[in-house]
């Protein structure tokens, strides 16, 4: 499936009987764009005693990854058309995620509370002007167009030895904005749904915008309502299904 260029292999890992911890290689080799299925992120659904269904999300590199916003809402549209209903729960780590049908098109998900730290801003803001906020990941929001990325990325590997997804953020007016991404474990991505919650939030925060607030990426744009939490508005759309050839002696996998 795909959320405005954002691509995800879904593994339903009840219904086939997937191991709890699929290995690495696997996840790397479903995730390469030239020998596997490729993608930006790999979501494994299950099972969950405290929501509908659980996911476990993994980077390219087979990283785990604590959040995803455009990935959650993926997974809600997928099994909302299986349960029948407008509605789903999708737990995700420690945190429970609604998401529920806005049109015909969209997916909403309440993203939950914002988290700020004022210790690593002000670290990160001793070389760059940036923010950090978490949405169950960490973001380091910068100000200003896409530029010394390098020089920012370097930056923030310093601070974040396990790395963090960056947004570079223009402020358009005061109800939309444009950014352009980062992902840890993954690289430059059209689209973000975290990111874009985390830069709205920022812009919000700092008085430059006002919500809702239209987030524009290279993949199409997204809205985020804020006001105790952030709810992430976009469209999703089904690509392909296929078989995964898995055993957990074989660690490069045979696709099909």
């Amino acid at each position: 499936m795909q959320a405005l260029g954002n691509d995800f292999v879904i593994i339903d890992a009840i219904a086939q009987g997937f191991l709890e911890d699929m290995d690495s290689s696997l996840i790397q080799n479903i995730s390469d764009r030239h020998t596997g299925v490729g993608c930006d992120q790999v979501l494994i659904v299950k099972e969950s005693k405290i929501a509908d269904v659980a996911i476990s999300i993994f980077n390219p590199d087979a990283s785990p990854a604590m959040a995803c916003g455009n990935g959650t809402r993926c997974v809600a549209w997928l099994y909302m058309q299986e349960m029948q209903n407008d509605e789903i729960s999708i737990q995700v780590g420690a945190r429970v995620l609604h998401a529920w049908k806005a049109g015909e098109h969209n997916i909403s998900v309440d993203m939950l509370q914002p988290t700020f730290d004022a210790s690593f801003t002000s670290k990160l803001q001793e070389k760059i002007p940036a923010t950090f906020v978490s949405f169950g990941n960490p973001h380091v929001v910068v100000e200003g167009a896409y530029s010394e990325h390098d020089s920012v990325l370097r930056c923030v590997s310093e601070i974040f030895p396990d790395g963090a997804n960056v947004e570079w953020l223009t402020v358009i007016d005061e109800h939309c904005i444009s950014i352009s991404i980062h992902e840890r474990g993954a690289g430059l991505t059209k689209a973000c749904g975290t990111g874009a919650c985390a830069s709205a939030v920022v812009a919000i925060s700092k008085g430059c915008c006002k919500s809702p607030v239209t987030v524009l990426m290279q993949g199409g744009n997204v809205r985020v309502d804020f006001s105790e939490t952030a709810v992430l508005t976009g469209t999703c759309s089904f690509v392909f299904e296929g078989k995964i050839d898995y055993s957990p002696a074989c660690t490069s996998g045979s696709l099909e």
